[in-house]
């Protein structure tokens, strides 16, 4: 009987004891060589105004990642907005003694718009934009002096 009760215990312990992380990210995935694609382009529309969100780690639970608690803040702060990215975000993290409690992102709301095939515009623009700073600023003044 003794055994019964102790192996009950032991089962209703390990059983009993679960944690549970919802971590958001996102991440570009690596196509093959031989995949053939069509580029796409699309438009991001910034909003004028910034949006801040903040992630708390609740009392009693293990310690996250600094990384996950940035994503969880960048969350909160694009929910209200409904928007896809937040463009130059910056971070504030509150500590309580070396334990990392919070973290607050703060940025400029972006929604992607538009999505298309890249045509001949678009891709004069994407080149300019991979060029270095020196050859750009010297394309744009011949162009000028022209």
């Amino acid at each position: 009987m003794k055994r019964f009760i102790f192996i009950l215990v032991a089962a209703s312990l390990l059983c009993s004891c679960s944690t549970t992380f919802k971590v958001r990210s996102s991440r570009t995935s690596v196509v093959p060589a031989g995949v053939s694609l069509f580029p796409m382009t699309s438009d991001l529309v910034v909003s004028e105004t910034k949006a801040e969100g903040t992630f708390s780690v609740p009392k009693k639970k293990l310690v996250r990642t600094k990384r996950a608690m940035e994503q969880e803040a960048v969350a909160a702060a694009l929910a209200p907005t409904g928007s896809d990215v937040l463009v130059n975000p910056s971070y504030t993290y509150t500590y309580k003694g070396k334990w990392l409690m919070a973290v607050t992102a703060s940025g400029y709301p972006a929604k992607y718009s538009n999505f298309r095939k890249v045509n001949d515009e678009d891709a004069d623009i994407i080149y300019k934009l991979r060029e270095p700073a020196a050859v750009i600023i010297k394309t744009e003044v011949e162009k000028k002096t022209e």
